[in-house]
């Protein structure tokens, strides 16, 4: 009768753990959603304000992005601001956003982007293959224990060719708006 006990208690606290756990990640979303919400807020009273100190700040607190003022405010206004942003999230050491335009850091950027889309996509997806098979025949192939672990292996690489493709599109959308932009000649004066 104790075993029996026991085992409900060890069910018991197991449950109440991930109800706790499940409550308290909620509330933290929550709370970070009411945050959030609320330095929004704050960033369009400023940008209203023409407080440039204020704009910067809170961009650099919703977005973990420093831009400059002028730079910012001509973001906001665009109709693909959301991508633009996103772009510099995710790669932020690659482009940047100046002169109303999204570009790349480096002169020749366009070009090393596409060879690096191209190897991506190619010798990426050659090497996951690669690999995939080699987790398929372990699956196909082995005894309980390695017919697992191939099942493993073969999940694993499908997770790696999809993050592989997400962010050669990624990639891809981020070309494709650079060239997609007017370019505005600069003259020497």
């Amino acid at each position: 009768m104790n075993e029996f006990w026991s085992q409900w208690g060890q069910l018991i606290t197991l449950l109440s753990t991930a109800i706790t756990s499940f409550i308290a990640g909620h509330f933290r979303l929550w709370q970070r959603k009411k945050v959030l919400s609320g330095i929004l807020k704050d960033f369009w009273d400023a940008t209203s304000r023409e407080d440039r100190h204020a704009v910067t700040m809170l961009f650099w607190s919703l977005h973990r992005i420093q831009m400059r003022y002028s730079d910012i405010m001509s973001l906001i206004r665009r109709d693909d601001a959301y991508e633009v942003i996103r772009f510099l999230r995710r790669r932020g050491g690659i482009v940047r956003f100046r002169n109303c335009s999204l570009e790349y850091i480096k002169p020749d950027g366009e070009k090393r982007a596409r060879r690096a889309i191209f190897v991506q996509k190619t010798l990426g997806n050659i090497i996951i293959l690669f690999f995939f098979s080699l987790g398929a025949a372990a699956f196909v192939s082995g005894e309980k224990i390695e017919s697992l672990l191939g099942l493993a292996f073969t999940v694993f690489w499908v997770a790696m060719f999809y993050i592989n493709e997400k962010e050669a599109k990624t990639d891809e959308e981020i070309a494709s708006l650079i060239s997609s932009q007017i370019k505005i000649p600069t003259s020497n004066l």
